[in-house]
């Protein structure tokens, strides 16, 4: 049984008591636009929240964990979705040939980095703070992005326990999880504005890749490990909670993914409860880091979208396009054939320089 199907079970339909998802029944279309059946349908009307939107929702509202100090545990979450670096989507369509480029892992490693200053400032700032998880998807472009942004973490922290003689002091290791194809790039559901014809093929992958989008949605962002902890934790009642335990500890989680553009779109309009049809309408850059909050008391914030001003310009890419000044993958090509043939002409100019050189020496 796959993580959403357990989800299902165990929420036993939440608040609206229907699961948001495409809707998955009925006929005709949706303004003409795609079929109806594929119209993601929220639990709660828009612009409503959805109190019980991720597993712990309920016992948010419902209980307060009590720790043995008597202190009430708030946990914010903070999630890093980061896009892999430049790839090499021109050498062909198999994953093995999709290896990032010179560009893609130096802006993997500027990630890295910047991820790194923010962990250790919190870190220090805080003293509650726990990076533990690394995720990312399976294709090669994520894993071999997620790798040096790892290092460049785990050299952070490398440097910072190395003055550290008590054991307590000292940071934990990032832990990297295996790389999950839940990650793995897809069409999450149609999106409006939209010229592009709906085939049968796009209808039938949406089918396909809709369900993994959202279970990796759910798996990553709708249940929290740290939450879920209960050892040496008491349940109370939030009104019994409130009234005996006013003293709050704040605790700070850490978390970092590493995959793809579409799923990156679609898990934030899911976690900020938009529509997420309108996934498209947002731009994120290689390398970029898109940051949410979830709060203690379970609502979303967006810190920042598709962040890149820690690269600088010259390294800002979008697939094969540099910068932001860019109109089409023809200007692309173009720009990379002219280089070419100044390379090629100065490649020349320079044989034609030594052979000079050569005679003028004999």
């Amino acid at each position: 049984m796959s993580l959403f199907d357990k989800f299902k079970m165990k929420s036993g339909g939440g608040s609206g008591g229907k699961e948001p998802g495409l809707q998955g029944s009925g006929f005709g279309s949706y303004h003409h636009l795609f079929p109806k059946r594929q119209l993601f349908v929220p639990r709660c009307e828009y612009p409503l929240w959805d109190h019980d939107w991720e597993r712990c929702g309920q016992q948010r509202r419902e209980f307060r964990q009590i720790k043995d100090n008597g202190c009430q545990r708030h946990v914010t979450r903070h999630i890093f979705l980061v896009r892999h670096g430049q790839y090499r989507e021109d050498l062909g369509p198999y994953d093995d040939q999709q290896v990032l480029t010179d560009k893609g892992r130096q802006q993997a490693k500027k990630t890295g980095q910047f991820l790194a200053e923010i962990v250790q400032k919190n870190n220090l700032s805080t003293r509650v703070c726990a990076t533990r998880l690394l995720s990312c998807s399976n294709l090669i472009r994520a894993k071999e992005t997620a790798d040096i942004i790892y290092n460049e973490i785990e050299y952070m922290k490398l440097q910072h326990n190395s003055n550290k003689t008590d054991e307590e002091e000292k940071w934990k290791p990032l832990e990297l999880f295996e790389p999950d194809p839940l990650l793995e790039e897809g069409r999450p559901c149609h999106y409006i504005p939209s010229t592009a014809p709906v085939t049968d093929e796009l209808i039938n992958k949406i089918d396909r890749d809709h369900i993994r989008c959202e279970e990796a949605f759910r798996k990553y962002i709708g249940h929290s490990k740290w939450l879920e902890e209960h050892q040496q934790i008491t349940l109370k009642p939030t009104k019994e909670a409130d009234t005996d335990h006013t003293t709050i500890e704040r605790e700070h989680e850490y978390q970092i993914i590493v995959a793809h553009a579409n799923i990156i779109r679609y898990m934030v309009c899911r976690a900020l409860q938009l529509p997420p049809e309108a996934w498209l309408r947002m731009s994120l850059f290689n390398g970029s880091v898109t940051y949410l909050v979830v709060h203690a008391d379970g609502t979303v914030t967006l810190r920042f979208l598709g962040e890149t001003s820690f690269m600088g310009y010259d390294l800002v890419t979008y697939n094969l396009y540099e910068g932001f000044n860019w109109d089409s993958y023809e200007y692309h090509e173009t720009t990379a054939n002219e280089k070419r043939m100044q390379d090629e002409e100065n490649e020349n100019d320079n044989e034609e320089r030594n052979k000079k050189d050569d005679v003028e020496e004999k």
